[in-house]
């Protein structure tokens, strides 16, 4: 897929799962029809940009119709 946004943000972002700090977790947005199926899917990320390497743990999400 392409014209996807992948960001590592300069900003610590707080969830229920935890504190990320900055420069330290990416961000990908998916696009309409990125995942067309409804269920349980996994994802993990790796991440290479001017000299910064990420590689995120597995995690599961879920898409309802």
């Amino acid at each position: 897929p392409s014209n996807h946004t992948v960001t590592v943000p300069g900003v610590d972002l707080q969830t229920t799962r935890g504190l990320f700090p900055a420069h330290q977790y990416v961000q990908y947005i998916l696009q309409p029809g990125d995942v067309d199926q409804v269920g349980e899917w996994s994802a993990r990320v790796t991440y290479d940009d001017a000299g910064q390497h990420l590689i995120s743990d597995p995690d599961q999400f879920t898409i309802n119709p």
